[in-house]
């Protein structure tokens, strides 16, 4: 059932459509918003970025929220008259109102044109754009004892459903910063820093109903906006970075026993982006056995020696000392 300013979208004779590669009518409100303000500053004669990543320095704003619709008419002119009383009703709008759906209620108002198209035998579709301004966060944020591949602050991606299919440019060097400089006759040049870096990571969340989908991704997203500085990896190589733009949750599908999502975060490494050295060792297949001297983990494969990060042998399997 969807309403809009608890008036039900089937008044105007709207029927619940779907979003693209969806199987439901909305889109975008599960996407954690955009930091508002300056989110980090980029000194010229320095490599990467200083993060602004203080309690008070961390302000977000609000998210598009797009409804499907299908329009039922008699014929085409029962369509536009049909139209043309939501468009009405919705000219009435004086501040926010409530959208409820299946998924949430969401307080919105209009944003953008709504984009509607006659297809025939007074049946039209309808694309509507709304504003959530003011989007809550107040999931738990999770903690974790992960270690290896694959986690974000020592929580394991696996341990909110979450799979990663993708991890994007972090092999590339940024492009190099704005340059300042006059010349005349001549093209002129100034060599600057390298940008900072920028790794962008797609995840699939999967899990057995919408409630535990929706409450993973927002546990995600609390992670992602609490002060300081995250660890992640991805790549067999921790980094230091933070998030500024937020992430999109695309491809949402709610079945009866499995509910799935595609979800596109950005994040910035911070100053250089050179690796964190991790405080723990890794074996040959690059699971973690060791942190700092504490044994965490029996070898399953028994082999008869372990390896620092490096592959380095570090110590038997008598936990005796091989490289002093």
């Amino acid at each position: 059932m969807y309403k809009l300013n608890n008036i039900e979208l089937i008044n105007y004779g709207i029927h619940a459509g779907r979003a693209s590669n969806s199987n439901i009518a909305l889109s975008g409100f599960l996407d954690m918003p955009s930091r508002l303000g300056k989110t980090h500053h980029d000194w010229s004669d320095e490599l990467g970025t200083e993060p602004y990543v203080l309690a008070e320095e961390i302000r977000h704003g609000g998210r598009d929220i797009t409804f499907y619709g299908l329009m039922e008419g008699a014929d085409q002119a029962d369509a536009i008259n049909r139209v043309q009383e939501l468009y009405l009703d919705m000219h009435k709008f004086t501040d926010l109102v409530p959208l409820q759906t299946p998924w949430g209620t969401f307080n919105v108002y209009v944003k953008d044109t709504v984009e509607g198209k006659y297809i025939g035998q007074g049946w039209a579709t309808l694309q509507i754009v709304f504003r959530e301004p003011i989007v809550t966060m107040d999931a738990t944020i999770p903690t974790g004892t992960s270690i290896g591949l694959y986690n974000i602050d020592n929580v394991g991606y696996s341990d909110l459903g979450a799979i990663v299919t993708n991890v994007k440019d972090n092999f590339n060097r940024p492009a190099t910063k704005s340059a300042h400089f006059t010349a005349y006759a001549t093209e002129g040049y100034q060599v600057t820093k390298m940008g900072p870096i920028k790794i962008v990571q797609t995840l699939y969340f999967v899990a057995p109903d919408y409630e535990a989908l929706k409450g993973n991704v927002q546990k995600f997203q609390q992670l992602l906006a609490g002060p300081g500085l995250r660890v992640i990896n991805v790549d067999n190589m921790e980094r230091e970075c933070f998030n500024a733009e937020g992430f999109t949750v695309e491809d949402i599908r709610i079945m009866d026993g499995q509910c799935v999502c595609k979800l596109t975060v950005p994040l910035i490494m911070v100053g250089a982006g050179v690796p964190v050295e991790p405080a723990y060792l890794l074996d040959n297949y690059g699971e973690a056995i060791l942190a700092n001297i504490d044994f965490i983990k029996v070898d399953k494969y028994a082999l008869d020696f372990i390896t620092d990060n490096d592959g380095n042998r570090l110590i038997t399997n008598k936990f005796e000392d091989i490289t002093l």
